[in-house]
């Protein structure tokens, strides 16, 4: 496989902006992040890998010369992202029992009604209470800074480059979250959202992340964003729904252990 030059990046960049899965999370790598490409060809590539630690993002086709050569370049205790279902057959026979699998769910938010959305709002548990985050919610070792800002916001300041609301106990402590997993470019933005500690289980099965995912997607829109909601888990898939989302593409995410 051939390296790609810094001169050369852009032209493979276009492959994988092309992918009609993680696209926010590929933006963001392309935009911050500087991540390697690899390819079979440069003048005509067939196969194209994206990496920015721990992801590896697989484009194009398996058959064509360098398939398999190219899932040798992945590390273990990394993410794969393939683009297509043809890329499957490889990646689980290359890795075998050294792969955990992750079945996936892109939502289509277009049917998506702020009226139905607001019906399932409900008064919060006694000492609870919603709030759009602001810089008093990034302290050092908060939820929302261990989670989400430590992680995908080091080049690019989250309360001028993403958006969200967090749920405050009466110690004012965050127990959860729904913002915006990526920095924002545009008017799309990633749907993310988490309930409880694990110091604070007794937040957790109340419906308290449907109620900061009401918060969220009603700001986004009232405020003209297209929410993108790509469901990792059941429950994540269930909530979309509720929501008025609807399916658009499954698809498998992998991890080599």
């Amino acid at each position: 496989m051939i390296i790609v030059p810094e001169n050369q990046k852009e032209k493979i960049y276009q492959l994988f902006l092309q992918q009609s899965i993680f696209q926010n999370f590929i933006r963001y790598a392309i935009r911050d992040l500087n991540p390697d490409l690899y390819v079979n060809s440069l003048d005509d590539p067939k196969i194209a890998m994206m990496y920015t630690p721990p992801v590896y993002f697989l484009h194009g086709d398996p058959l064509a010369n360098g398939g398999e050569d190219i899932l040798e370049l992945i590390r273990p205790d990394s993410w794969i992202v393939p683009d297509r279902e043809e890329w499957n057959v490889y990646v689980e026979t290359a890795f075998r029992n050294q792969l955990d699998v992750f079945p996936r769910i892109l939502f289509r938010s277009d049917a998506l009604s702020l009226e139905h959305i607001l019906s399932f709002r409900k008064p919060l548990p006694k000492g609870l209470r919603i709030e759009k985050i602001q810089a008093q919610h990034l302290k050092e070792d908060t939820m929302i800074q261990v989670d989400v800002t430590r992680r995908f916001f080091r080049v690019r300041d989250f309360l001028r480059n993403g958006f969200g609301f967090v749920l405050l106990n009466e110690d004012n402590i965050p127990q959860g979250f729904a913002l915006t997993n990526y920095p924002v470019e545009g008017k799309e933005v990633e749907v993310y959202f988490r309930v409880g500690y694990d110091d604070y289980p007794k937040y957790r099965n109340q419906g308290l992340g449907l109620q900061l995912c009401i918060a969220f997607l009603e700001y986004c829109l009232n405020n003209d964003y297209i929410p993108v909601w790509d469901a990792a888990h059941a429950i994540s898939s269930h909530l979309a729904s509720k929501l008025g989302y609807l399916e658009d593409i499954s698809w498998t995410m992998y991890h080599r252990r």
